[in-house]
């Protein structure tokens, strides 16, 4: 007679929590690599995040100098919260629409 904890013996659900389950090994690292670089992951936001929140290049800080003084308070408030959430290549793009005298898409 077989053990009753045999995998065969296991339903469905405890023989996919066995298959899930994997030793610390190349696998998981590809996996956890896989999980983590996942555009919806809270591992990519987070890293997205600290890149996006990083210094500001010098042609961004040049035209934010440029331009956000320029803006009434309500505006350059609106600008500046529209800023933090968009990525560097983004920020410049806002920057450069702000400074032509365009809306931003506000």
């Amino acid at each position: 007679m077989m053990p009753l904890l045999s995998p065969r013996i296991l339903s469905l659900r405890g023989t996919r929590r066995l298959c899930c389950t994997v030793a610390a090994g190349k696998g998981a690292d590809r996996k956890r690599r896989w999980r983590h670089n996942q555009p919806g992951s809270p591992y990519y936001l987070r890293r997205f995040a600290a890149s996006a929140s990083a210094s500001p290049s010098p042609d961004e800080q040049a035209l934010r100098d440029a331009v956000l003084p320029s803006l009434p308070p309500d505006q350059r408030q609106a600008a500046e919260a529209r800023l933090a959430l968009l990525c560097p290549s983004q920020r410049l793009e806002l920057l450069r629409q702000l400074g032509a005298g365009g809306c931003g898409g506000q």
